[in-house]
């Protein structure tokens, strides 16, 4: 019995919970719109440097698939696609800051719950994509030391077996 007048009442405390968010109306201060205002415009000047940065990359993925001298490496073709699709990836929350900031410029100067949940919805979607990026990279990075270790513990033989020959 106590079981149940428990299950009862946490259903209860949910529900009200719930009710208060939905009939709760959150009042924004005009500092706060004054915030929300600078913050629009460093999100924008941001997403223009994050677009200037992707169309930089590209141009110099393309110079080093064309001209393989252009880079300093001999896997310059390579590379070059490397920086053409890393370029491609940095569009995808360049656009997101972008609309996240324009959005919450909108509101800044009107207010509007539609226009605040789009700029809410862009903000989520630049933060998850940067934070999967960033996952992926460090999973990269990881690999790329234990394939480093690995491949250096593979040639240690070869490079004191080359050792001895010279020293002799």
């Amino acid at each position: 019995m106590d079981e149940n007048y428990q299950n009862e009442t946490t259903g209860n405390m949910v529900e009200n919970q719930v009710e208060e968010v939905k009939n709760h109306n959150v009042e924004i201060s005009g500092t706060t719109l004054g915030h929300m205002a600078s913050a629009g415009k460093w999100g924008v000047f941001y997403a223009v440097m994050m677009y200037i940065a992707a169309a930089l990359m590209f141009v110099f993925g393309i110079c080093m698939m064309l001209f393989p001298s252009f880079s300093a490496t001999q896997g310059g073709t390579i590379m070059g696609i490397i920086y053409i699709i890393i370029a491609i990836i940095y569009l995808f929350p360049a656009t997101f800051m972008l609309k996240a900031s324009r959005a919450i410029l909108n509101v800044s100067e009107n207010p509007d719950n539609e226009e605040f949940a789009t700029a809410m919805l862009n903000n989520k979607r630049y933060w998850k994509f940067t934070g999967i990026c960033t996952i992926v990279a460090l999973a990269l990075a990881i690999i790329a030391i234990m394939a480093a270790i690995i491949f250096s513990a593979a040639a240690l033989p070869s490079a004191i077996d080359a050792m001895e020959t010279l020293a002799y």
